[in-house]
């Protein structure tokens, strides 16, 4: 079978987590910008006792939590088209010349798969949403996320938004 790339074998990643790579680029990372305020079903309980619209402006991994690598939905995929994936929150490296598309989305030096401008496409995408089996999935959308958790002894956004996302996940058991 061929190997490679998931989208190629008809296994895109976002059709597992609603996400997929997007931008690579050095280990800077920024901040991510809450995006969601009209979903309260979702963000009473991911935003619950997170007054910040930025989050993850620091960290242990390049002083921000998303970097390196940067996910994104996919806007043709159909479930973020019916409204089933929720974008909580987006980083972008827009002007960023240390981040570069992945090169199986470029199209041309001016257009890329997403259908937004290069400079649009590079960012990660924090989302969440349900399957119909009623499993929930949270993708932050960036590996150096996991370098902000531990940020000033945990005490953080980014942890709280995590451990908001995981304790609502054991109720829902």
């Amino acid at each position: 079978s061929y190997g490679g790339l998931w989208r190629n074998s008809g296994r895109p990643p976002w059709k597992l987590v609603g996400i997929g790579f997007a931008s690579q680029g050095s280990f800077v990372g920024k901040p991510y910008h809450r995006t969601c305020w009209d979903n309260p079903q979702v963000t009473d309980w991911v935003f619950r006792g997170i007054p910040d619209t930025v989050l993850g402006d620091f960290g242990l991994s390049g002083d921000g939590a998303a970097g390196y690598e940067l996910d994104r939905i996919d806007p043709a995929d159909p479930n973020f088209q019916d409204g089933e994936i929720v974008i909580l929150a987006q980083a972008y490296t827009k002007s960023d010349n240390r981040y570069i598309l992945v090169p199986e989305d470029v199209l041309t030096p001016w257009t890329n798969l997403s259908g937004t401008s290069n400079e649009e496409a590079k960012r990660a995408d924090m989302i969440y949403f349900c399957v119909q089996s009623g499993a929930q999935v949270f993708s932050a959308g960036s590996i150096t996320f996991c370098g902000s958790l531990p940020y000033n002894n945990f005490d953080n956004n980014i942890s709280k938004l995590v451990l908001n996302v995981l304790r609502h996940f054991m109720e829902e058991e």
